[in-house]
């Protein structure tokens, strides 16, 4: 009885050593990452950071065009702004008071908002 179970922990002792020693074999010799890079889950997870980086590469894509876009919008804006108070501006300049309607020839035909079909267009 006490033989067998010299043996057994012998056994085990042996095992511990030997299982530890492949572990540094493996560690140290490369063979360790050849085991990593040929697992499926690493494959998954290679390909999902692949698949990752493209589409980070399409959204940056995608903002530079917004940022254009954005550019051109505000660019718009500025002139449209800058317009509309150089119109203002030559209202002001002419005396005519915002909001009443501007008659030019004195007569009562024109008015604000003309109507469509109508000589009086502006």
């Amino acid at each position: 009885m006490l033989q067998t179970i010299g043996r057994f922990l012998m056994g085990l002792l042996l095992g511990i050593i030997l299982g530890a020693g492949g572990v540094w074999w493996l560690m140290s010799s490369g063979a360790a990452d050849f085991m990593l890079k040929t697992s499926h889950y690493v494959q998954d997870l290679e390909r999902r950071v692949a698949d990752f980086g493209e589409q980070r590469n399409q959204l940056a894509r995608q903002l530079e065009g917004l940022e254009g876009r954005l550019g051109k919008m505000a660019e718009s804006y500025d002139a449209l702004e800058r317009r509309f108070r150089e119109l203002t501006a030559s209202k002001d300049a002419t005396g005519a008071t915002p909001g009443a309607p501007s008659d030019s020839s004195g007569s009562g035909h024109g008015t604000a908002n003309p109507t469509p079909g109508s000589d009086d267009q502006l």
